[in-house]
């Protein structure tokens, strides 16, 4: 199942990262483990945020992806299951059957 996920680093925790050249090597490592297919970096209310786009290949996978930011950087970590437009495709006739039980 592909999710998006946001992970929210506090400046606190960040700052000395990056000072000391660690943080970069976290996510490199980090980054190895979840192989996103996708990877964004952005502030989002004042805070170093990624976004990056994974395809979880079971639900036990999640400690993989959540347990090394809150260790390692105290981030908030956000998943939300997203489709790409291949899959809304696939979806045309649950979608259809959806529809036609509520007329």
């Amino acid at each position: 199942m592909r999710f998006m996920v946001k992970c929210t680093i506090p400046a606190e925790i960040a700052n000395p990262l990056i000072k000391s050249g660690t943080l970069f090597k976290q996510l490199m490592k980090y980054v190895d483990d979840v192989k996103p297919e996708e990877l964004y970096f952005t502030p989002s209310h004042g805070q170093r945020t990624i976004y990056f786009v994974l395809d979880m290949p079971s639900i036990d996978k999640m400690a993989l992806v959540t347990e090394p930011p809150w260790l390692d950087w105290e981030a908030d970590v956000e998943m939300t299951p997203v489709m790409t437009l291949a899959d809304l495709e696939k979806s045309g006739s649950d979608m259809e059957k959806i529809v036609g039980d509520r007329r």
